[in-house]
């Protein structure tokens, strides 16, 4: 059991770090106006990090 739940754990936090990381790419990619990040893709940016850190 304790297998299984530790499995999960790494494939959740993995899915934060690709979230994270698509979040950066999109916004480097995007110069000009617009490429500032919303309110809700820097929300999610913390929340992603803030998981990483309490595991």
């Amino acid at each position: 059991m304790k297998v299984m739940k530790r499995k999960k754990v790494e494939a959740m936090v993995g899915q934060n770090v690709r979230n994270v990381n698509f979040l950066r790419d999109r916004k480097r990619l995007a110069p000009g106006k617009g490429s500032s990040p919303s309110t809700e893709d820097i929300q999610e940016v913390n929340a992603a990090v803030k998981g990483l850190r309490q595991e």
